[in-house]
């Protein structure tokens, strides 16, 4: 098992006017945290670890930029995320491994982004949908049973969206990406052995 924190950060997330005139915007988020536990199996004959994934990242919106101008925004970007991912260790040296990886799984969206002079809503989206991430990181063995982590994640949700808008009439919302840098501890329950010397000796 595991837990991890870190920071989070989510790219521009572009929302569609479909109405005439039609008009695009991107909502800018400020920077949020992270955090997550995991549940998982690492295969004993080779460096592979399998695992359940369940975390949490939310943000303030701050701010709608549109036709060339940018305005202060209001509301939230949250996301929950439930993978399943799997991760491959490189030995580096004693008790230091690289691991690379990926994951996929759903992920649920809480985009809820508003006009913070209006009042006016500007999307909405509460949904789950397909989410996948990609993983690198460094791990060191503090003991048989304990390592500390630190990675980083690149994040894909599928957020799209349409909501019919009091005052700009049917809105599109797009995907959410974002940036992580995680650390943090695994334990295991069954610690593996050591691992296989250079020609598969022991």
């Amino acid at each position: 098992m595991g837990l991890g924190a870190g920071w989070a950060g989510q790219n521009d997330v572009t929302v569609d006017q479909l109405l005439p005139p039609p008009a695009s915007g991107t909502l800018t988020m400020d920077d949020g945290v992270i955090i997550a536990g995991t549940l998982g199996y690492k295969l004993p004959m080779i460096p592979i670890r399998l695992e359940f994934e369940s975390g949490y990242d939310w943000h303030k919106i701050s701010t709608f930029n549109t036709g060339g101008g940018s305005f202060a925004a209001g509301g939230h970007s949250n996301i929950a995320s439930e993978l399943f991912n799997a991760t491959y260790d490189f030995p580096i040296g004693p008790g230091w491994n690289l691991y690379g990886g990926g994951g996929l799984g759903m992920g649920h969206v809480w985009f809820a982004p508003f006009d913070a002079a209006t009042g006016d809503q500007i999307a909405l989206t509460d949904k789950w949908g397909f989410m996948w991430q990609g993983i690198a990181g460094v791990s060191f063995q503090l003991a048989p049973d304990a390592e500390v982590f630190v990675d980083y994640r690149y994040r894909s949700v599928d957020a799209n969206e349409t909501t019919n808008t009091p005052v700009f009439g049917p809105v599109d919302s797009h995907r959410i990406t974002e940036n992580v840098v995680m650390a943090g501890v695994r334990f295991y329950m069954f610690p593996p052995g050591p691992p296989p010397g250079p020609y598969g000796g022991y």
